[in-house]
């Protein structure tokens, strides 16, 4: 498990070679591509954080877009998810394997438009 859980964040989120990653890289399933106004995320401890590109997401996470905001977000098999304006995401369940390039997410759309490209 730990295997295909270290590839999953390698693959997403790549760090120099010199450098083993941390234990939040190795958590996160993706990551903010891009970020445009304000995006926030609910995380799973109730805290709440600001998103800026390059930022990391997580199994649980709330993605929420304001009036002016919007977002794209890439996960480690290459599925892109971008948020227009007033949209809630939330990463109900993600995993990848990327040796057997099989994996399964589940997301939930609350509200707002969005678009969705398959990995």
């Amino acid at each position: 498990m730990m295997d295909k859980v270290i590839a999953r964040a390698e693959t997403a989120i790549p760090t120099p070679s010199n450098t083993r990653p941390n234990l939040e890289t190795l958590l996160a399933v993706g990551r903010v591509a891009e970020a445009k106004g304000v995006v926030t995320v609910l995380r799973t401890d109730g805290s709440r954080e600001t998103l800026e590109a390059g930022d990391l997401l997580n199994e649980g996470d709330v993605v929420e877009t304001a009036t002016d905001g919007a977002v794209l977000l890439r996960f480690a098999d290459g599925t892109r998810i971008a948020l227009a304006d007033r949209a809630i995401l939330v990463i109900d369940s993600y995993g990848f394997d990327p040796i057997r390039q099989e994996g399964e997410a589940f997301f939930s759309i609350l509200k707002g438009m969005f678009l969705f490209e398959a990995g």
